[in-house]
C-alpha cells in the first residue's frame, strides 16, 4: 500500500463526509420549509422512506432475476423466462 494511495482515500473520504454534512443541513432546511408550509414532517419522512425502500426492492428483484436468467441459460432453460 502506497502513501499516495492512502492519502487519496483519506482525502476522498473527508470530501464525502463534508458533502454528507452539507446534504444533511439542506435536508433539515427543506423539512423545516415543508413544515412551515403546513405539511406533516413525519408523513413526508414516511413517504420518502417508502419510496427509497421501493427503489431498493426493485433493484434487488432485478438482480435476482438476472441471476436466475443466467442459471436458466446455463442449463438450456432460458425459455422459462419468456414473457
Amino acid at each position: 500500500m502506497s502513501n499516495e494511495s492512502l492519502s487519496s482515500y483519506i482525502n476522498r473520504l473527508v470530501t464525502l463526509e463534508m458533502e454528507k454534512k452539507e446534504n444533511a443541513e439542506m435536508i433539515k432546511e427543506l423539512k423545516t420549509e415543508a413544515k412551515s408550509s403546513g405539511f406533516d414532517a413525519a408523513a413526508l419522512a414516511e413517504v420518502v422512506r417508502r419510496k427509497l425502500w421501493d427503489e431498493k426492492r426493485k433493484t434487488k428483484a432485478k438482480e435476482k432475476d438476472n441471476a436466475a436468467r443466467l442459471y436458466a441459460k446455463e442449463i438450456g432453460q432460458l425459455h422459462l423466462f419468456d414473457d
